[in-house]
């Protein structure tokens, strides 16, 4: 999707979760493609849409056991297009210049099987992990081969003006295989490590890193032997003095930002520091009696008229103590997954918005 070419595709991106509903899938896609025409809908003039759903398998089941968003876009595929919601137009209307890419997960942490008559529907590929970590169904597993991969691909980066004796390349290996499979194979570490005449005492856990290729920031990072932390110390403590001698740690985040820490600790005075500073606007939402979930979306269009109506750059504070429903954090991922919030906007409101900005044009 990153090598597309903007002029003649345009992409879509929908989250699933196990709140997510037909209507909010229908809304997403109808605000994504053009007005219908002689029973057509398809994207903006000259381009075709490349919809990414992430992923299939997040959706809750209901009392019969299907789930509405695949039946919705069951439907889709099997009648190259949908009936019309409004009151006012009921309509068939067909979909074309589209295209369906999604992905799922396995089968664990709450996900459940998608509907097979409509996996059929794509073309499916199957992806092997690239690393297999220890699961509730799988406790005993330890090791595999492919943990192999993972220590050579480190020795296969290191470079021989920094590795030059037996002695070095045994600690990086002993280093990667530590790294790898834990304590696992120790038995046969030291005695690897003892034929190579190498002492085995700094590998023991709880002692010094051996390599890393942290030290320097400057391009290509080179994989050395540390030896000791005392060279790694005053580089580490240089650098210390660089970040402290910057604006304040608030000002450095780049998109978003996830606080922690104990109440009073500060959080939120540092956020109205950091936005001032940066001359952005402070926006968060206002609990009262009975606020739910018609209130936080209508506080969510808030927003988005100071973004883009008003074209002011604003920073959403949202706290712990603002989430009283579990619908919320939903409409945050989406903002952060994909910048938008499937359905926000009726029809009469979007048509309100675009006329406001021409007539500001």
């Amino acid at each position: 999707m990153k090598d597309r070419d903007p002029e003649t595709m345009a992409t879509l991106t929908i989250n699933f979760s196990n709140r997510t509903n037909s209507l909010q899938v229908y809304s997403t896609l109808d605000d994504s493609l053009g007005r219908p025409l002689m029973g057509v809908i398809r994207p903006r003039p000259g381009k075709n849409l490349i919809v990414f759903i992430d992923d299939l398998n997040m959706l809750q089941m209901d009392k019969e056991e299907t789930q509405q968003p695949i039946a919705l876009l069951k439907f889709l595929f099997d009648r190259r297009g949908l009936y019309g919601r409004s009151s006012s137009d009921l309509s068939f209307r067909k979909y074309q210049d589209i295209q369906f890419v999604a992905t799922l997960d396995s089968i664990i942490g709450g996900r459940n099987l998608t509907d097979i008559r409509f996996s059929s529907k794509f073309s499916v590929f199957n992806l092997s992990f690239l690393t297999m970590s220890t699961t509730p169904n799988k406790f005993h597993y330890i090791f595999n081969l492919r943990d192999l991969s993972i220590i050579t691909e480190i020795l296969t980066i290191s470079v021989s003006n920094k590795f030059k004796c037996i002695r070095s390349i045994v600690r990086l290996w002993s280093h990667e295989v530590l790294q790898a499979v834990n304590a696992y194979s120790e038995p046969l570490l030291f005695s690897s490590c003892k034929k190579a005449n190498l002492s085995v005492g700094h590998l023991l856990p709880g002692e010094e890193k051996q390599v890393g290729d942290d030290q320097t920031k400057e391009d290509p990072k080179e994989y050395e032997d540390l030896e000791s932390y005392d060279a790694f110390k005053l580089k580490v403590e240089e650098c210390l003095e660089s970040y402290n001698e910057t604006l304040l740690r608030m000002n450095l985040v780049i998109d978003s930002s996830l606080l922690i820490g104990y109440g009073g600790s500060g959080k939120y005075s540092l956020t109205n520091l950091a936005t001032f500073f940066a001359g952005y606007t402070l926006f968060q939402i206002t609990l009262s009696r009975g606020y739910g979930y018609e209130a936080f979306r209508q506080d969510l269009k808030k927003l988005h008229n100071l973004l883009g109506t008003m074209n002011k750059e604003v920073v959403f504070l949202f706290t712990d103590q603002h989430v009283v429903d579990a619908s919320f954090l939903e409409y945050i991922k989406s903002i952060l997954t994909s910048g938008m919030v499937p359905a926000l906007y009726a029809e009469d409101e979007k048509d309100y918005i675009i006329r406001e900005l021409s007539e500001d044009d």
